[in-house]
Formats: C-alpha cells, structure tokens, sequence
C-alpha cells in the first residue's frame, strides 16, 4: 500500500482518503473528484480596519478625558469610572485587534455530493494534504 501523506490531520493512501479534521470520514479515491480550495471569511465587524481604529481611539479618549478629570475635578469617583471605561474600551480594542486565521477547505464531490475534506488555517498543512491527494489520483489515474 503506497501512503501519500500521512499526518495529524489526514492519511492519503492509493485507496483511501482518511481525514480527522473536521469529523473522523473515509473516502475512497476511486470516487472523489472535482478537489478544490475554498476560503471561509469569518470575519465579523470587530475585525474591520474601522472597529481597529475606533476602539483604539476610544481607549486613548477614555485615558485622556479621566486624566483630565481627575485632575481639575480631583474626585476620586471620576478615577474610578475612568478606570472602568479604559478597562472596558481595552477589552474591546483587544478583541478587534486580535487575529484571526480565515480557515480553508480542501472540498471535492464524493458520488454527487460536496464534501469538505478538511478544514484547517495552516496553509502548509492544507498545501501537504492537496499534494498527496493530488499525487493519489494521479497515481489511480495511471492505474487505468
């Protein structure tokens, strides 16, 4: 039995395609076709270039105006709501600015049907799984 790629994620032989990413499915190489790579955009409103802007806008505003306050008011009220508006406008920028991996889909058609093979952010790893698909049905194809 010649393996073609044998991974964390995925285990490609001349008979069968073995995936674990996203549910555990096995897929004879005689039947899949069509193989392609589709990009999922999860992204939501937080992670636009705006919500990036705006939210670290918001927390040098709210450093500033309870720096300000404090010290011509002098209320120690006024500190603390400061304190909590920064923490909040933090929490906020972090989320916006924390990066998230668009995940890919190596897919194919198995007997008339779409079928996601795998489903993974690492292109190196989605680029390993393609080519020892690619090479299982070239070798299938040369069998013939």
């Amino acid at each position: 039995m010649t393996v073609f790629y044998h991974g964390p994620c995925a285990r490609i032989t001349h008979e069968v395609f073995e995936t674990r990413i996203p549910r555990f499915q096995l897929f004879p190489i005689r039947d899949l076709g069509g193989i392609h790579i589709v990009r999922e955009a999860e992204r939501t409103i937080m992670g636009t270039p705006w919500a990036r802007a705006g939210s670290t806008v918001m927390v040098l505003a709210a450093i500033i105006a309870g720096a300000v306050a404090f010290w011509t008011v002098g209320s120690p009220s006024i500190a603390i709501t400061a304190l909590l508006v920064t923490a909040v406008a933090s929490g906020v920028a972090a989320g916006c600015w924390q990066h998230r991996d668009e995940p890919y889909e190596l897919r194919a058609i198995y007997r008339g049907r779409a079928v996601c093979l795998l489903r993974t952010s690492d292109e190196r790893l989605l680029g390993q799984v393609r080519r020892g698909l690619r090479r299982a049905l070239e070798s299938r194809e040369f069998a013939h």
